[in-house]
């Protein structure tokens, strides 16, 4: 899977989410949410510094 294809997962996956009503009132889908972005904040740093882009 390339980083383009797990962006678009990952938003598909977001913008889903974000249809479910009352999300204050949901911990699970907050905290899936805190998850995954923390997930692919962690991945792309990631995925930068092995492609060389930071030195």
């Amino acid at each position: 899977m390339t980083l383009q294809h797990f962006i678009l997962l990952f938003g598909m996956l977001e913008l889903f989410l974000s249809q479910l009503p009352d999300i204050h009132s949901l911990r699970w889908v907050n905290a899936t949410c805190t998850a995954s972005t923390i997930g692919f904040a962690g991945t792309a740093i990631g995925v930068t510094i092995y492609d060389g882009k930071i030195q």
